[in-house]
This record gives structure tokens, C-alpha cells and sequence, in this order.
């Protein structure tokens, strides 16, 4: 070989060399974009694992609240069933089935009182209509005297009618007091049962 053909090959293999360095380069290029690249991936990717687990936790939260919130309206549902079949049963509350059964009662008493009331005003009418018409003074006398009557045994009437009032209203306070009393005592024991459950 000769000193031509060698210069001429060194170049050639010069030149290869030149562009294989040109493409080394080109390459290391592209590698270190890509390596600054994937850094920010893998920056993004930390802060989406962040993201996930913080959206997990809440998930879990979430699923822990609903379990526990279903779980107090089953208890809460219950507890009122409870107080409804107690008291619809015959074990319920005695002081209100008591308390009702007064009520009943004084109010027939209060329409029977209502009733008599009438009864006299009609009566107090016919006698008023029967004065206006007789004007003769044996009957004035006799109506005075009737009015006079009546009204004595209707101030009699009254007085008594005033007294069992009384007395109706002094049952009425003495029962509300023992009703209450009992209605205070069963709540106290209700709430006392309530909390052993919880």
C-alpha cells in the first residue's frame, strides 16, 4: 500500500470517525433531555403518589364516617322503638295513662257543668219573657218571689257548682304535680338506661 492510499483511508476513516463523534454527541444530547425529562416525570409521578394516598386516606375517612354514622341511626332508631312499645304496651308510662283518663274526666264534668248552665239561662229567659207579659202586681209579686227563689237555690247551685270547681282544680294541680314528677323520674331512668346501652 501506498502512502496515497494509506492518507486516503486515514481520512476516509477520519471523516467516519468525525461523523460517528458527531452522533455520539447528538446522542449524548438527546440523553441528557431525556435524563432532565424523566426527572420531572419522576417529579410529577412523587407528587401524583402524594396525591393518591392523601385521596385514599380521605376515601377511608369518608367510608369510616358513613359506616359509623348508618351504625348511630340503627341505635338511635331503636332506642325509639323501644320508648314506642313501652308505651304502647300495657307496661307504659302510668302517670300519662292516668293523667289522660283525669283529663277525660273532668272534661265530661266541665260539659255537664256547661250543660246546667245553659239549662238556668234558658229558665232565667222564660222567666224574664213571663215578667215582661204580666203586668199584674199579685203575679209581679209571684214572679219576684220565684226569681228570689231561684235565684237562692241557683246561688246555692253556683256556690256548690264554684266549690266542686275548686276541688276539681286542686285534683288537677295535685295530679299534674304527681304527673310530672313520674314524667321527670321516667325520663331520668330512660336516659340512665339509654346511656348504659351506649
Amino acid at each position: 500500500m501506498t502512502d496515497e492510499v494509506m492518507r486516503d483511508l486515514v481520512g476516509k476513516h477520519d471523516a467516519i470517525l468525525a461523523e460517528y463523534g458527531a452522533t455520539i454527541k447528538q446522542l449524548a444530547i438527546s440523553v441528557e433531555h431525556s435524563a432532565s425529562q424523566q426527572v420531572e416525570t419522576n417529579k410529577q409521578l412523587r407528587e401524583i403518589t402524594v396525591f393518591l394516598t392523601e385521596q385514599k386516606l380521605i376515601t377511608s375517612r369518608i367510608e369510616t364516617l358513613d359506616k359509623e354514622l348508618s351504625e348511630s341511626f340503627k341505635r338511635v332508631h331503636k332506642r325509639i322503638d323501644i320508648i314506642e312499645n313501652v308505651q304502647q304496651t300495657s307496661d307504659g308510662c302510668n302517670s300519662v295513662k292516668l293523667l289522660h283518663k283525669d283529663v277525660v274526666s273532668i272534661s265530661r264534668d266541665v260539659t255537664r257543668l256547661v250543660g246546667t248552665t245553659e239549662e238556668h239561662r234558658l229558665h232565667i229567659e222564660k222567666l224574664d219573657n213571663h215578667n215582661a207579659a204580666s203586668i199584674s202586681p199579685v203575679a209581679i209579686r209571684w214572679v219576684v218571689g220565684l226569681i228570689v227563689g231561684y235565684s237562692v237555690m241557683f246561688g246555692t247551685y253556683v256556690v256548690q257548682t264554684f266549690s266542686q270547681t275548686s276541688r276539681i282544680n286542686e285534683k288537677l294541680a295535685t295530679i299534674v304535680k304527681r304527673n310530672s314528677s313520674d314524667i321527670h323520674e321516667a325520663m331520668a331512668e330512660l336516659k340512665m338506661i339509654l346511656r348504659k346501652k351506649d
